[in-house]
């Protein structure tokens, strides 16, 4: 038969006996837990997945360098230009380059579904600036349509560098986010 308490001394005794009862089945749950996730985890094979999902967002990290690298020698391709003699092929250069590069980076930016807003402002940035590279007969430098025409390439210009900032910013963020996930699960 139970017995209840009638003093203050036996109900603290009674408190701490369920307090410490409570808290040992925690302690074991917390454990089974633990042993059923880990068992779980080698059951579905999600070390495997973890390292192949790794390896493909690195590869598609280098590949973002790897194309940015090769759109900014493009990019850098507009001294030319302002100079008043572009190429006939500086449009489509830049194009094929722009379109390498936004495919690298909507690539893992489907692996990163935060980046997508600054990714858009990103790419209409660079779709932006390709009108000075199809400039067939820019103004002639030191004129007043060059000043304009420069004055516009510049106010661009800034537009991309602020969006590529805000795209790597979000972009470095999320990338870092996920690997302490990675690493923490």
């Amino acid at each position: 038969m139970i017995k209840i308490p009638h003093t203050r001394q036996e109900w603290t005794k009674l408190g701490q006996t369920v307090g410490w009862t409570l808290v040992r089945f925690q302690v074991l749950g917390m454990i089974i837990g633990m042993v059923l996730t880990i068992f779980t985890q080698l059951l579905t094979g999600f070390w495997e997945f973890r390292a192949t999902h790794e390896d493909m967002l690195r590869q598609q990290w280098s590949a973002v360098v790897d194309a940015q690298e090769q759109f900014e020698s493009k990019l850098g391709q507009i001294d030319t230009v302002l100079r008043g003699q572009p190429s006939p092929t500086a449009g489509t250069e830049y194009a094929s380059a722009a379109q390498t590069y936004i495919r690298s980076m909507e690539a893992i930016s489907r692996s990163l579904p935060e980046t997508s807003t600054e990714i858009a402002d990103y790419i209409d940035t660079i779709a932006a600036l390709r009108k000075y590279y199809d400039a067939n007969s820019p103004p002639a430098p030191n004129t007043d349509e060059w000043q304009i025409f420069y004055g516009e390439y510049r106010q661009d210009f800034d537009r991309y560098v602020e969006a590529r900032e805000r795209y790597f910013n979000v972009l470095a963020a999320e990338l870092g986010d996920y690997a302490r996930y990675i690493t923490n699960s």
